[in-house]
């Protein structure tokens, strides 16, 4: 009975705690909260940490629990996934705690698990009241987090009213949804997972396995002349493995760097997530696999390196065709971001959303790459011709699988080396190409998460451009038949780490706006 009127006591506690944090705000600086209960001397400090899905945690631990846990005097980490940055605090404890996004199956989105980094995890966790933070536009919410603690008290363990659950308001900071209560974007910037689930799949990661193994241990059976819609330019071919399998074949000698262009942006799309981009696989010259085909007749020297790319079925049609989408295009027009507060959300159908999800891969992998020949040239034509209506037109080098709508980035040879060589040589048509570049980024402020984390990791390391180029080459062993020059090397090393944080830097802002 004693026990009974304990917990009784104890879960009236820490509903009257709730009340008073909804009525009056979380204390600041170095306040405390004292829970009668436990004496006078257990005091739980808070502290504060920016959470931009403006979530408050109220973490009630254990004394076995803080054993298990002691990590020596460190920094206090709290790492939020709907944050690219990771935030310390200074602090006396000795905790080291990460937000982990992938809760407890008994764990609903009210109370998702803080872990360390070696598995454990506090006993029970408390979502306060939210109720200071509805609006959708709040900025940089400043989150009160505070760290509860009872010495030697095992009331505390496997107490019911540890686990109260405050219900999560119907809409958080920076959340927006559709009028049926869907979410479509979540901590002001990213996409949720229930719009990026509208995007159909495209190539898994099994199918670049398969068509590298058959490019390796197939012939080519029959070479064909492209045509305009198909393959392009007359020195590439449309080429057929022995099993049917259809690439074309970019053939750029003596402008190997074009190759070269081709098979990077692959494998940055690769080291992004993206599905999109069409499987680059190298090959030589009348190597085995060329014997029974006239090389000669295709206007190609033996020995030199080609890019076979994916052949996709029904990107020649018309039906393939692509336009930007018009909530991205009025924001370009206007010069404003497509973002969360945009006016446009309500309106927006499931293929729009879709569209405008796999858009904003394609900004970004456009601005790292510094593609020149998809946006960047619809852009060139309407600023030369002076004619702002180019830019709804159908969009250079994109196409779509029209029955799903899956966008398909072909043609990226002019990526990296031939791009960064236009855009970096201090002449002002250069300079045009870097603007255009910053114009379209600055159009949309709404990402998929893991896309800005993998870009955000990229940022993060020391030598980004060799990360890409140890990649592309434990996968394509011909990758190191390539060869730069020293000012094109430079260029890239340079100017890929310069613009990846640059998209970080971008991203950063679109969490403030």
């Amino acid at each position: 009975m004693q026990r009974k009127k304990s917990l009784v006591y104890l879960g009236a506690c820490a509903l009257a705690v709730f009340c008073v944090l909804s009525l009056t705000g979380l204390p600041a600086g170095n306040d405390v909260i004292i829970l009668p209960e436990f004496g006078s001397d257990a005091q739980f400090p808070l502290h504060k940490i920016s959470d931009s899905r403006g979530r408050l945690w109220m973490k009630i631990m254990s004394d076995k629990s803080q054993n298990k846990t002691r990590r020596g005097n460190k920094e206090l980490e709290y790492h939020f996934q709907s944050d690219i940055n990771n935030v310390a605090i200074e602090t006396d404890e000795d905790y080291n705690y990460y937000y982990d996004d992938e809760a407890d199956e008994d764990d609903d989105d009210n109370k998702r698990a803080l872990r360390d980094p070696h598995g454990m995890k506090p006993d029970r966790l408390l979502l306060l009241d939210e109720s200071s933070f509805a609006d959708s536009q709040q900025r940089d919410v400043e989150t009160q987090i505070p760290n509860y603690r009872v010495s030697h008290d095992p009331r505390l363990h496997d107490n019911p009213a540890t686990q109260i659950q405050i219900p999560a308001l119907p809409w958080e900071p920076g959340e927006v949804r559709n009028q049926k209560g869907v979410p479509l974007v979540v901590g002001k910037t990213f996409w949720s997972p229930e719009v990026e689930d509208l995007v159909p799949e495209g190539n898994a990661e099994t199918v670049h396995d398969d068509i590298v193994e058959k490019v390796h241990a197939l012939d080519v059976a029959e070479m064909r002349p492209p045509e305009w819609n198909r393959c392009g330019r007359p020195l590439n071919q449309f080429v057929v493995l022995s099993d049917a399998t259809e690439f074309c074949a970019r053939y750029r000698y003596p402008h190997e760097k074009l190759v070269h262009g081709e098979v990077l942006s692959y494998y940055l799309s690769k080291l992004l997530g993206f599905d999109s981009v069409p499987i680059v696989v190298l090959s030589v010259v009348n190597s085995s696999q060329w014997r029974h085909q006239n090389i000669s007749r295709a206007g190609w020297q033996p020995g030199k390196v080609v890019a076979l790319i994916q052949w996709k079925d029904g990107v020649e049609t018309r039906r393939s065709r692509v336009r930007m989408p018009k909530a991205l295009l009025e924001a370009y027009e206007n010069r404003s971001s497509f973002s969360s507060a945009s006016r446009q959300f309500p309106s927006l159908s499931a293929n729009d959303l879709s569209s405008l999800v796999q858009w904003s891969d394609l900004i970004l992998f456009d601005y790292l790459t510094g593609h020149y020949d998809r946006v960047a040239s619809m852009q060139d034509g309407a600023d030369r011709e002076n004619k702002s209506s180019i830019m709804h037109e159908n969009i250079r080098n994109l196409r779509q699988v029209w029955q799903s709508g899956k966008l398909w980035l072909i043609d990226n040879e002019s990526g990296f080396r031939d791009a960064y060589e236009m855009m970096f040589n201090g002449r002002e048509a250069g300079q045009k190409f870097v603007e255009f570049h910053e114009h379209v980024l600055n159009s949309i402020c709404v990402f998929r998460k893991k896309t800005v984390a993998k870009v955000a990791a990229l940022a993060a390391e020391s030598d980004p451009h060799l990360v890409l180029e140890r990649f592309a080459a434990m996968h394509d062993p011909l990758y190191e038949r390539l060869k730069w020059s020293k000012n094109g090397y430079e260029l890239f090393k340079y100017q890929f780490h310069k613009r990846l944080k640059r998209v970080v830097e971008w991203v950063r802002h679109c969490g403030q706006l």
